[in-house]
Parts: structure tokens; sequence; C-alpha cells
């Protein structure tokens, strides 16, 4: 955490962040389609991307293809440092993604305050991380359900915060030294 909290808090460009591998399991293209359908309800939307991988020209070709050049960025894997001030600098983070084995993305993201969107798949383990309806929503992969749970929280700033807060407060659950302390106590149970 404390490389997190030494990154300052950065005024909001981003409304939606994703970052990770650009696998198809990971769905960013269903992301995108989000985003396209909701800049119409939202016309200064901003959405970014941050990974690599085998569906990045794929994805970009659809960024071009719906004209989402204004509102969507696509950009490589950054050093630790400019990875948190994007999380910092955005609201939400949605990862679409239906095979996680832990989801360190998304806590990373809940650790700089944001609430998260993420799938709920029986092989997401990403979702366990969630609390639904508090630090962010486990949604089926569903555009319009998608749309719902983005719009409602892009157009309620009060829910937002409180959002905010207690994804950063959730995180705080899984620092390495909570997590020791834990694990020694229960060590401990079998003396």
């Amino acid at each position: 955490f404390s490389y997190i909290n030494a990154s300052l808090s950065q005024k909001k460009k981003f409304d939606i962040i994703f970052a990770g591998r650009l696998m198809a399991h990971k769905n960013v293209k269903l992301l995108l389609q989000l985003v396209d359908r909701m800049r119409k309800r939202f016309p200064y939307l901003r959405c970014l991307i941050i990974g690599n991988g085998p569906e990045e020209e794929c994805l970009r070709s659809f960024v071009v293809e719906k004209n989402l050049e204004s509102t969507v960025t696509i950009m490589d894997f950054a050093d630790e440092k400019k990875y948190i001030s994007f999380l910092k600098q955005s609201k939400i983070f949605i990862s679409l993604s239906v095979r996680e084995g832990f989801g360190l993305a998304v806590l990373e993201a809940m650790a700089c305050g944001l609430p998260a969107i993420v799938a709920d798949h029986p092989e997401n383990a990403s979702q366990e991380l969630v609390e639904n309806g508090i630090t962010g929503y486990v949604c089926l992969l569903n555009l319009d359900i998608l749309e719902e749970k983005v719009s409602f929280l892009l157009e309620n700033t009060e829910l937002i915060t409180q959002m905010q807060k207690q994804a950063r407060a959730r995180a705080f659950y899984y620092r390495w030294d909570t997590i020791t302390e834990k694990l020694i106590r229960f060590y401990y149970t079998f003396l």
C-alpha cells in the first residue's frame, strides 16, 4: 500500500479503466461494445485500456471501425508509478474476464479507491474480491446489465464516492502484513 499511498490523488480523466492481458477470455471487446453503446448517453465518456496481447489488433480495429478514437485509449503496460497514477485518474475499474486465478489488477484498482465491476462467472476468482453493491458489482456478461450498472455509478457521484471508500477498505484486508498475521494465527490453532 505504500506505493499506492505515495502516488498523489489525480483529477479524474477516465470514466472506465481496464488493465490486463488482451486475450479473448478477458472480454475486452465486450467492454468496447459497452463503451460504444454508452457514449450516446455519455458523449464525453473516456475509457483507458492498459495491456497487450493477441487481441490487441482486433481491439484497435474495433475502435477505428466504431469511431471510438476520441473515447478509447489503448496503451501498453506502464511502469508501476504510471499505472497507479492512471488508476487514480479513473472512476471505475472494469474486468469482464471469465478466467482469473485471483484478480490482482482488481485488487490494485480497489486499493486506489476504484469500485470494480467484474464478471459473474464460476472460473473468475476476482468476483470474490468485490462485495456486490458495496465495493462494485458482480455482473453477468450482458450489455444491458453492464450498461445499467456503469450508468448508475457515473450518474451517482455520492454512491461512487461511498464505493470508493469501501473498495479501499476491502483492499486493505488483503495487505501482506494482514494476511501474514491471519496465517500465523491460523497455524497457532494447530499447536
